[in-house]
């Protein structure tokens, strides 16, 4: 199983063009998957075609969200993901459903190519959340295996994933969503070649 890591790279205003005077660029930071864990073996499954996930409000686009005690959804300044939060998670299972080596191709849904399965992933958190005492990152996933012809659901599951930060740090937040992201990737993966 892949593993997630959290790269970061600054974006400094030099390299948008110069920028003077402007408001400084967000540090940008990347989700993605390792491909150490790669699977050499035959594969023993057809295509599978990645969706690009749909994000609950607030939660489709580049900003790292925070659910306030109040409810209220705020997001942490300066920092940013490198894509929007759909496209960073379509790339990782990506990734992670061809380490697995079972299936003949695995593509995103922008290739345009045939599949022979779907799957349709919504993200349904995807966030810090804060009370008085504590802070821990939540992700709530939602994936749904079709047959891309009848569009009729083979197989449904909902990763529910939290791990809580050590601190207030954004290097502990970074790791908070790494690991709770990971496991998320991991069960949707296992359960879903199970059911292929």
């Amino acid at each position: 199983m892949s593993c997630i890591r959290i790269v970061i790279a600054a974006m400094f205003c030099v390299l948008l063009g110069g920028c003077v005077g402007s408001k400084p660029a967000a540090d940008v930071y990347m989700l993605r998957a390792s491909s150490g864990d790669a699977k050499q073996e035959r594969p023993t499954r057809g295509t599978l075609k990645i969706v690009l996930p749909v994000a609950s409000p607030g939660l489709d686009s580049s900003k790292i969200a925070v659910l306030e005690q109040s409810g209220q959804l705020s997001f942490i300044e300066g920092s940013e993901w490198s894509d929007t939060v759909p496209k960073i998670l379509q790339n990782a299972l990506v990734e992670s459903f061809e380490d697995t080596g079972k299936f003949r191709s695995v593509v995103p849904d922008s290739q345009g190519v045939s599949a022979d399965y779907s799957l349709l992933t919504d993200v349904r958190k995807f966030y810090v959340t804060r009370d008085a005492s504590s802070s821990r990152v939540e992700v709530r996933m939602v994936a749904r295996l079709t047959d891309p012809l009848t569009r009729k659901v083979r197989f449904s599951i909902t990763s529910r994933q939290h791990v809580s930060v050590e601190d207030n740090s954004l290097a502990s937040t970074l790791e908070a969503f790494t690991r709770a992201t990971d496991a998320a990737l991991q069960e949707i993966v296992e359960k879903t070649l199970k059911q292929i």
